[in-house]
């Protein structure tokens, strides 16, 4: 559905534009499996990941200068 797909887009947004909060939402709808389904949560297990990712070059650039 329409709503699905931009609930999709919004976490992958989330994910690319990472920072704490974003982790945060991300975590928890990532492992609550009481809401969205199986691939509900896998795209916010991957947008997780991304955020993560992204965070830690942002800190390895800011190290490195």
């Amino acid at each position: 559905t329409a709503e699905l797909g931009a609930r999709l887009d919004a976490i992958s947004s989330l994910g690319r534009i990472g920072g704490d909060d974003a982790v945060t939402a991300l975590t928890a709808l990532a492992f609550d499996k009481k809401q969205g389904d199986a691939a509900f949560r896998k795209a916010a297990y991957r947008a997780l990941r991304r955020a993560r990712r992204a965070d830690a070059r942002r800190q390895k650039e800011t190290a490195d200068r």
